[in-house]
């Protein structure tokens, strides 16, 4: 009979499975850390700005585009410093900074479990963003392709504001140093002098909106830019003093590479696209709009037929008729026109040229309202001589009466004798003069 041992000697087991290594401490990090908090903060203030303003944005990509940078670099780029500077300063708050002086691991290490956490968050919470908004204009796009290299630009900007958050955090150990990062790279991006071409650094400069965009090395620069600068930074803290001089390769590539064409250059960064058009070629004068809003072409054609229809044999006309700009959010909102009224009317407006304020301006007023005919047309005219009758205006209550005496004149006149007189008042427009034209 055998006797129990009195030492029984326990198995010990692995932490983790045979075969597989230990993993970093990174994932504890993004797991149980404030990297999940700091992504969701982002993708509130985004999501946020973005629906705020879809009106503005949805339908055009360069407009997509715009916004994003713009609430990636002025709000989410304090915002994401803040963070940085926050999780760089724990092992002070916990009076942990012995210990950490004292492990195994190398500084850049350490920095790295500290600060890649929160890194990698801002970048995860940006790309979704930027890929729902994206989605969301897709159904109301009728032409152009959307540009992602910008985005990667705007991703590089605020990971380099983490990091050297970051830096700052571990370098200032105060409980305000968070807030007060986050207002200096606020007012640092929002107040910079519009006369100085080194405002061109900023990551928040970009003139690309409407029909303007960057060129293809802008974000490739701003990426080598603000990335170059984040590296130097951060080399500078982590390195030990021998190998500190390893941030000037980083810090001369931002310097030569991106600063110098980028302040140079200045705003040919950002050029008018080249125009393409579709045209509506069954009317006279052609309705034709850039192919950027192609699908818009028969929702125009549309509105403005009832003004190609009375300009039908009258000579001459321009080769196309002068159509407004489209403003995504204004008169455009998500593919539709937001107001057909007042787009004919701002057509009419364009076709009839106002030579001067002179004894002929009324007839201009006649012309274009009757060319318009539309609720709008009639009802700003009576605003206009309520108005002058209110103020007093002797003048301007003359003109009101002197345009409707003659929008009655020729809307009562005959097809004929009508698309006449038509003939002779668009050929006196290009030389203002008006005397050879039949009163009305």
């Amino acid at each position: 009979m055998s006797v129990p041992s009195l030492v029984r000697r326990r198995t010990a087991r692995p932490a983790t499975p045979l075969g597989r290594r230990p993993r970093h401490p990174v994932f504890a990090e993004v797991r149980g850390g404030s990297a999940r908090w700091v992504a969701l903060a982002v993708c509130v203030v985004e999501a946020l700005t973005m629906a705020a303003k879809a009106d503005f944005w949805q339908g055009s990509w360069a407009e997509t585009r715009y916004q994003l940078h713009i609430g990636a670099a002025m709000l989410c780029g304090p915002l994401v410093a803040a963070a940085g500077c926050w999780q760089g300063a724990r092992e002070h708050r916990s009076r942990m900074t012995g210990l950490r002086a004292s492990a195994s691991r190398s500084e850049f290490t350490q920095f790295l479990v500290v600060s890649l956490p929160v890194a990698l968050a801002v970048v995860v919470a940006h790309t979704v963003i930027a890929a729902l908004s994206f989605l969301a204009t897709w159904p109301y796009v009728s032409g152009g392709r959307p540009i992602f290299v910008p985005v990667a630009a705007d991703l590089t900007v605020l990971v380099s504001a983490t990091v050297i958050g970051a830096v700052v955090g571990r370098l200032v150990p105060w409980r305000l140093t968070a807030p007060a990062l986050a207002l200096a790279v606020y007012l640092l991006l929002g107040f910079t002098d519009d006369a100085s071409p080194v405002r061109f650094l900023s990551p928040a400069a970009d003139n690309g909106f409407g029909d303007q965009g960057p060129v293809w090395w802008q974000p490739l620069t701003m990426i080598v830019w603000t990335g170059g600068l984040a590296a130097a930074v951060v080399c500078a803290h982590t390195f030990r003093p021998r190998w500190s001089w390893c941030a000037v390769v980083p810090l001369a590539a931002a310097a030569i590479a991106a600063a110098v064409p980028m302040v140079r250059v200045g705003e040919g960064m950002w050029p008018a696209h080249t125009r393409t058009e579709v045209c509506d070629n069954t009317t006279t004068p052609r309705v034709c709009v850039d192919a950027e809003y192609k699908g818009l072409l028969p929702q125009v054609s549309a509105a403005l037929s009832g003004m190609t229809g009375r300009l039908k044999g009258v000579h001459p006309l321009p080769d196309r008729l002068p159509l407004p700009p489209f403003f995504v959010g204004q008169n455009v909102v998500r593919g539709e026109l937001a107001d057909p009224e007042r787009f004919v009317w701002e057509t009419g407006a364009a076709l009839v040229r106002e030579c001067d304020d002179g004894p002929d301006a009324y007839l201009h007023y006649a012309v274009q309202d009757w060319l318009v005919s539309n609720d709008l047309a009639e009802s700003r005219r009576k605003a206009d001589e309520e108005q002058a009758r209110d103020w007093g205006d002797r003048r301007g209550l003359a003109e009101s009466r002197a345009t409707a005496h003659a929008l009655s004149r020729l809307t009562s006149m005959g097809e004929d004798r009508r698309r006449v007189w038509l003939n002779r008042y668009f050929a006196a427009g290009p030389s203002c003069d008006f005397s050879k034209v039949p009163a009305l």
